[in-house]
């Protein structure tokens, strides 16, 4: 299963955004997606609630989950795709953690 970090250093880079697009399109094209987002700011977690609450979303739904980044969880069974929303000035072991999972 493919497990897509979405990683910068920097705050403010279009992480967030870029991770939502990435899951958007997961279940646009019929794949089974689940978006964690492990940044405090919860950028991608209020997206995924806005989009469920959107009578214009497309595809499957998306699964979502908010996680300390230095806790990496398993995804439930049947998800084929991961997309990880990661906070700005990720380092050191908590880095290492989430590269080892994509």
């Amino acid at each position: 299963m493919p497990v897509i970090a979405i990683v910068n250093r920097k705050g403010g880079s279009g992480k967030s955004t870029l991770a939502t697009h990435v899951a958007a399109w997961c279940a646009v094209t019929g794949r089974s997606a689940m978006l964690g987002d492990t940044d405090s700011q919860g950028s991608s977690s209020g997206w995924l609630k806005r989009r469920g609450a959107s009578p214009e979303a497309r595809g499957r739904e998306i699964l979502g989950w908010s996680a300390d980044p230095r806790r990496v969880m398993r995804p439930p069974a049947g998800v084929t795709h991961v997309v990880l929303d990661t906070p700005g000035g990720l380092r050191g072991l908590d880095l290492a953690k989430i590269v080892a999972a994509a």
